[in-house]
């Protein structure tokens, strides 16, 4: 881990993080060049009251992300501690007893838990706030009539959230074979129209499984057509010449055996600006085998991820069998685990309409409160799942 302390000064200087600076342990640049670097940069912060850019002091630049060289950062310093704190241990046992030493234990875990929480919590004052909301006014204020955040590609949806934005968990949640892997090809499929970097994780299907759904939406050619792969030869220009040759749509298997932590080391390798999560409800968690354990640790890492890496993140749940019988639609059918419908920003369920070739989505849960429905397109013929813009609920 040598040479982490530099490597961490330099995501904080190119990102800035001025408050992140100051809860570093200096005792934890155990390596005598990263120390000196330290305290460069504290005199320079302290003169000017703002961090100086990487290049003030030569630090070398680096691809990782800020919140892995914080781990690491604190690992070794803890590592470093706890080997000069089983000398002192010794030390006292021989010198003052038992007690002496457990006290030593005891003030080292309060100084080290103090010293965590201090590192990886990011406080915020007032002033604070008023410079995040002048930021996100001017932001607002800049992109004019278009959304703060990525657009759903159906209005009301997209009128009710503003987009989806930086550290939004968006759940979609149906009974199985009800169209929550469809909404994600739809989903994924406007935002990477728009100019976005897309990442999909698909936990029960294969990529072909994916994109030949993808395929069929981007072309309009319905799905049974390529079930086996027999097209006419338009039918093919036409389905390649919808899908453009990019590598900014990245489709990953899950292969129902992706844990958390792969699929989080994924997301901070390619940083994406949007991550799709089909089926989430089968990602696994080491060392967890209860399911509602599984999914509430699931959720919250992806929370986690979603805030560090200031991207939104669309996942599928299930509905339980409650949900087709009882009349309320609401956050207790979701399947398995409370904790979806707390963590999540947005929850949509999807439910069937009269016509089958209709779906109603209902806000079962706003970020702000928002609830509604609309309705929507659900036809497999013309490959149409654009919102009943004549119909709206309120």
């Amino acid at each position: 881990m040598e040479g982490i302390g530099e490597s961490l000064i330099y995501r904080i200087l190119s990102e800035n993080r001025i408050k992140e600076f100051g809860t570093l342990n200096s005792k934890w640049f155990v390596i005598p060049s990263e120390r000196e670097l330290w305290k460069k940069v504290k005199d320079y912060n302290d003169k000017y009251g703002r961090l100086p850019s990487p290049e003030v002091f030569g630090v070398s630049e680096v691809a990782g992300e800020y919140g892995h060289y914080l781990n690491e950062f604190i690992e070794r310093g803890i590592k470093y501690d706890l080997s000069r704190l089983s000398e002192t241990i010794s030390s006292k046992i021989n010198k003052e007893g038992a007690q002496a030493a457990f006290s030593e234990i005891k003030k080292f875990v309060d100084e080290t838990e103090s010293q965590l929480s201090k590192a990886t919590n990011k406080y915020i004052t007032l002033r604070d706030l008023k410079q995040l909301l002048r930021e996100y006014i001017e932001e607002g204020r800049l992109k004019g009539e278009e959304l703060i955040g990525i657009p759903s590609g159906w209005p009301t949806l997209d009128e009710m959230s503003g987009g989806f934005q930086k550290g939004d968990i968006i759940t979609i949640v149906a009974r199985p074979g009800s169209g929550k892997s469809e909404s994600l090809v739809v989903l994924s499929h406007m935002a990477h129209k728009f100019g976005k970097k897309i990442v999909i994780f698909t936990m029960e299907m294969t990529a072909l499984q994916f994109g030949k759904r993808l395929a069929s939406f981007s072309s309009k050619i319905p799905g049974n057509t390529l079930k086996y792969g027999k097209v006419s030869s338009e039918a093919e220009e036409q389905l390649f010449s919808s899908l453009p040759d990019s590598d900014d749509y990245v489709i990953i298997e899950g292969q129902l055996a992706k844990d958390i932590s792969e699929i989080i080391s994924i997301i901070q390798d390619i940083k994406p600006d949007i991550v799709y999560i089909d089926a989430a409800y089968l990602i696994k968690k080491k060392y967890v085998t209860d399911r509602s354990a599984i999914i509430e640790g699931v959720m919250n890492d992806i929370k986690q991820v979603s805030l560090q890496c200031k991207i939104p993140i669309v996942d599928s749940f299930q509905l339980n069998r409650e949900a087709t019988k009882s009349k309320v639609r609401d956050l207790s059918h979701i399947y398995m685990s409370d904790s979806v419908g707390q963590i999540s920003s947005i929850v949509m369920g999807i439910y069937d309409a009269e016509d089958p070739k209709e779906k109603i989505f209902q806000i079962l849960k706003g970020r702000e409160g928002e609830y509604g429905f609309f309705k929507v397109h659900w036809n497999f013929e013309t490959m149409n799942f654009s919102e009943i813009l004549e119909e709206k609920y309120e």
